[in-house]
């Protein structure tokens, strides 16, 4: 009866089954109660009942009166969903009894909002995070949506609708356009609540569709769904890490189910921060919110970046109703963006997510690297449709990576003061392990990152410059695919200098200084720039003189890509801020002119 009322979708037979179940234990209670009265015992062992899969807890592994008195306890909560449901049965019944399509507009009283809102909190106190938050109850909730919607979850994803250009997506487009109708089974909006309880699919709700239409219809609150959306995310995840290393026959299939579900609560946590991004600063200032963002973006990159696609023509057919490692990339960065909009959180929070995400991207990057190079240099015969296939899909991931590390550095680049000193790129620093007091920490430096970052980016540059080497049609277009993509990115690099090199540290008057001439056949009136009329040149003259020479430096190399990629520095596509220009021109413009 326990486990009937917990997986029942027919509301009265769940409740039925709850009430029976609760029943049952009591009359259990009482001839335990007299067993211990008659022999004494406090407890009957059963390790015999006990399995990881569906039957753990002490309850199973020994029957006694205090563990089934806790277990009760248990159930009575538990039995607050089967009431809470009923209950929202019942007012969208009244509901829908009084809604007239096409002539008047929902109409819910106060006494039904006062209802629907005391719905919403019991099950936000229930489902909420919190120091007594346990993972069963996240558990209950996820399972329960899995139960309900799973089957839509996997027939209906299709990310290809939406634009890379986040901006103009959030305007001209929604969750349906990925998700079909399963998108407003949770609804976002109290329209989309609406259509809900007008929608015969309602008979038998899920939790999380009462939570969702309860905060709606009753305009309560609806900030606590962040905080629940980040829970089922995390735990889709660690499930998923966790039935992968199991035995289990269908474990691919189920793993892939729980990252499905990860994606579809990662873009209604973005489309959530999204509709209302200045009102959003209260839950993510909570350090353990901002922590549960940055394990999610931490987690997902980690799983689009590290695990390798299938290879087989086979699995991909059979992998087709799942995501692809391109299309969590896509949600990840609808969420990055989400929290880069919003107005009320502080700078530091918005530099640590970016800094976060950055440092994913770039590890990503550099391991999509070594994949495509192995892929190009195997002996695989480069005329299977097979080898195409996964060259082209490596090839879709590197440059939907280098478009939003490029767009990120053209953003978010060293800065210059008034005094010629350089405010570094706080996503430099979280790439070498800086902290916000830059040097004071250059101890725990490590450029090994940025070295491997520059020595990918230059992998790429020679695979486009080498047109000797006798290549197949298919590798000629991925050149030219990844063309504006790679030099994009070379050139934003260009924007953030100042980690390698320290332009504050000092030099010896008696060390050879050097110039520009060291580095440039002309242009030696440059080398005069910031320099005193004495021999002997200061610390802060030397950081300014070292910062000279270096953007000489970067200027050429920016030079050298664009005019490398000018042929493709007009092309349009799907890339971020695609309504302010090609994005090539786009990501040089903004770069020269913080140089400048």
């Amino acid at each position: 009866y326990t486990w009937l009322g917990h997986r029942c979708n027919d509301i009265s037979v769940s409740k039925d089954a709850d009430d029976l179940s609760l029943e049952n234990l009591d009359v259990c209670l009482e001839i335990l109660s007299e067993y211990q009265q008659l022999c004494g015992e406090q407890s009957i062992k059963t390790p015999h009942l006990v399995s990881p899969d569906n039957r753990h807890g002490i309850h199973w592994a020994s029957l006694s009166v205090d563990v089934l008195v806790n277990y009760k306890q248990y159930l009575l909560s538990t039995a607050v969903v089967s009431k809470n449901r009923q209950a929202f049965h019942n007012i969208s019944c009244q509901l829908k009894e009084g809604l007239t399509p096409d002539i008047e507009p929902l109409s819910i009283t106060e006494d039904q909002k006062i209802e629907l809102s005391s719905l919403g909190a019991e099950l936000v106190n229930r489902y909420k995070a919190g120091k007594e938050q346990s993972r069963e109850k996240t558990e209950e909730l996820f399972n329960d949506f899995i139960l309900a919607h799973g089957a839509h979850l996997v027939s209906e994803n299709n990310d290809e609708r939406i634009p890379h250009d986040w901006e103009v997506a959030i305007s001209t487009s929604n969750g349906k356009d990925v998700w079909g109708n399963v998108w407003s089974a949770i609804p976002s909006t109290k329209t989309e609540s609406i259509e809900q309880i007008s929608s015969t699919l309602l008979s038998n709700p899920s939790i999380m569709q009462v939570l969702s239409c309860s905060l709606l219809l009753s305009e309560g609150d609806t900030q606590p769904l962040l905080s629940i959306y980040s829970q089922l995310i995390s735990f889709a995840l660690e499930s998923r890490a966790r039935i992968l290393q199991s035995s289990t026959e269908d474990r691919t299939e189920k793993g892939n189910m729980m990252l499905l579900a990860s994606k579809y609560f990662v873009d209604k946590l973005a489309d959530k921060m999204s509709k209302a991004p200045s009102e959003l600063h209260h839950e993510l200032d909570d350090d353990l919110d901002e922590q549960t963002l940055h394990s999610i973006i931490q987690l997902y990159q980690n799983t689009c970046s590290v695990e390798h696609e299938v290879q087989t023509e086979e699995a991909n057919d059979q992998s087709r109703k799942y995501p692809a490692r391109c299309e969590l990339f896509h949600s990840t960065s609808r969420l990055v963006f989400a929290v880069r909009q919003c107005q009320g959180l502080s700078t530091e929070i918005k530099h640590s997510v970016e800094s976060i995400y950055f440092v994913g991207l770039v590890k990503a990057f550099v391991r999509g690297k070594i994949e495509f190079a192995s892929l190009i240099t195997s002996v695989s015969d480069k005329r299977l449709k097979t080898w195409q296939t996964q060259l082209n899909n490596k090839a879709s991931k590197i440059c939907f990576i280098a478009n939003e590390l490029a767009e990120l550095m053209s953003k978010c680049t060293t800065c210059i003061d008034s005094d010629g000193n350089a405010r570094v790129s706080h996503l430099m620093k979280g790439l070498v392990g800086l902290g916000d007091d830059g040097h004071d920490q250059s101890e725990s430096l490590d450029i090994a990152p940025l070295a491997q970052f520059s020595e990918s980016l230059l992998w790429f540059w020679k695979f486009m410059n080498n047109r000797i080497d006798a290549t197949s049609p298919s590798e000629n277009a991925v050149k030219d695919r990844l063309l504006v993509s790679v030099c994009a990115a070379m050139i934003a690099l260009c924007g953030s200098p100042g980690v390698s090199v320290d332009f504050a540290s000092s030099i010896s008057a008696f060390k050879y200084i050097p110039t520009n001439s060291d580095y440039f056949d002309s242009d030696n009136s440059v080398n005069g720039v910031f320099l005193p009329d004495v021999s002997v040149e200061s610390d802060l003259q030397h950081s300014k003189r070292t910062l000279t020479r270096k953007y000489c430096q970067l200027t050429q190399c920016i030079s050298l890509v664009f005019e490398f990629s000018e042929k493709a520095a007009a092309r349009d596509g799907c890339y971020p801020s695609s309504q302010h220009g090609p994005f090539l021109s786009l990501v040089a413009v903004r770069t020269l002119s913080n140089m400048a």
